[in-house]
């Protein structure tokens, strides 16, 4: 998995020192016999229409940051409860531009380090829209139990003002003031998904205007592991949907390829039961939950159009996948024929079966053998 690092400055002791080094500060805490908590962030690298998280620009992301004793106290942030979900506690760290260092956005948060050590646990993004509040995008952090709820947007509906976040945590345990900068490993909670597309045959051409994904688990808790996190750490709820495939505009496919055509798509991590053209219709594909793609297109072969004569058609393509947190799928849309809505191939290719009668015989009153003169 591709890691983005997050360098962090060790941040101001107050708001008038956040011009200063490092050193600079070390120094003044040795005068102080205080050292503040900094922190040293690492990232993997993923995205959506929502800001992609990289190397390039991880200052434009920020986190919220709790820290609890061995007894399980609230040391930084608090400690959250089912009935103030919504507030998305947690100390807020964000980058300062102007000084170039990660700092507290609110310096009365700054913390120093106790004589004893620490659990640190940390949430990105931290700030979050009003559109992803409560109902979308929240998190429970306390010293027994940490969890994170997220619900996908169609971000790329015609009617969606929104963005889908590309959501990470981090913990660190056990740090003491000996460790310095607490390190922090930031690691993606959501799956990631484009497209390519190509045709089966050189005479093929196809033009895409629009691509829908249906049915598609869109909601689910995430209970934060103490290892590498999987698919087996997401708890789903009944939410499936359809989501609009990001696209700049129509796209032509010829047998040469494309590149990745689509805007990133953040999916919660699951197992996605395909739709069986030969056994069911759409409408009972629906009803099932099974999963398809909705491709508006046009299909021409040799200038001539085989689908799509008058204008964009719809085609249904069965679609089958398991995601995995933190990883990027690139499937390649490979083009030769699809579905109607009643699970129809909508391409049926010319084929030839030829067959030979037996010679026969003529008239049973006939001979078989005959003389031909070839004189007069």
């Amino acid at each position: 998995m591709n890691k983005i690092y997050l360098l962090t400055a060790a941040f101001a002791v107050m708001a008038s020192l956040s011009g200063c080094s490092d050193t600079e500060l070390a120094s003044i805490d040795t005068v102080q016999e205080k050292t503040p908590i900094g922190f040293h962030t690492v990232g993997s690298q993923m995205g959506s229409r929502a800001t992609i998280i990289d190397a390039g620009n991880i200052t434009s992301t920020d986190f919220k940051v709790y820290a609890f004793d061995g007894e399980g106290n609230a040391f930084m942030g608090n400690n959250d409860t089912d009935n103030d979900l919504s507030a998305h506690n947690g100390v807020h760290i964000k980058y300062d531009a102007v000084n170039s260092a990660w700092t507290y956005n609110d310096p009365s948060d700054l913390r120093y380090w106790p004589d004893y050590s620490l659990n640190f646990y940390a949430v990105s993004p931290g700030t979050v829209p009003e559109e992803n509040s409560k109902d979308h995008y929240f998190w429970e952090i306390n010293n027994n139990s940490q969890t994170i709820i997220y619900n996908s947007f169609d971000e790329y509906g015609t009617s969606s003002t929104h963005q889908n976040l590309d959501v990470m945590y981090a913990v660190a345990k056990g740090q003491t003031k000996a460790n310095g900068k607490v390190n922090l490993t930031f690691k993606h909670i959501l799956s990631q998904v484009l497209f390519k597309a190509k045709t089966n045959d050189d005479k093929l051409e196809v033009e895409i205007k629009g691509i829908n994904f249906h049915n598609a688990q869109l909601a689910g808790s995430f209970t934060i592991p103490a290892e590498e996190p999987q698919r087996t750490d997401w708890t789903q709820n009944p939410t499936a949907s359809t989501l609009t495939v990001g696209m700049d505009g129509q796209v032509t496919v010829k047998s040469t390829g494309t590149d990745v055509f689509t805007k990133p798509m953040l999916f919660v991590p699951q197992v996605l039961k395909p739709w069986v053209p030969s056994d069911k219709n759409i409408d009972a594909a629906n009803k099932d939950k099974l999963t398809y793609l909705e491709i508006s297109c046009r299909i021409k072969q040799n200038n001539t159009y085989l689908f799509g004569k008058n204008g964009f058609e719809t085609l249904y393509v069965p679609f089958s996948a398991t995601w995995e947190p933190g990883k990027r799928y690139v499937y390649t849309l490979i083009f030769g024929g699809g579905y109607d809505r009643d699970g129809k191939a909508i391409l049926q290719p010319i084929n030839f079966e030829p067959s030979v009668e037996d010679w026969g015989n003529v008239d049973d009153n006939t001979s078989t053998d005959k003389d031909i003169p070839l004189y007069q």
